[in-house]
């Protein structure tokens, strides 16, 4: 089904760079979804990968 385990990790290691070090452009994008990467960082360190992006995409989750 869709893509190896490889490309599955190679794509989210490029979202990660994105999100954690954006362009100008992705900032902005970012800060009218309401997070920046900053604010990402800090909770990384604090909560966890998993955690982080839970609560980014509204999971819910803790």
């Amino acid at each position: 089904l869709g893509v190896s385990a490889d490309e599955a990790a190679t794509g989210l290691r490029q979202v990660m760079a994105s999100l954690l070090k954006p362009t100008e452009d992705q900032e902005e994008a970012m800060k009218e979804l309401g997070f920046t990467a900053e604010g990402l960082r800090e909770q990384i360190r604090e909560k966890g990968l998993l955690a982080a992006l839970s609560d980014m995409v509204g999971d819910g989750r803790q």
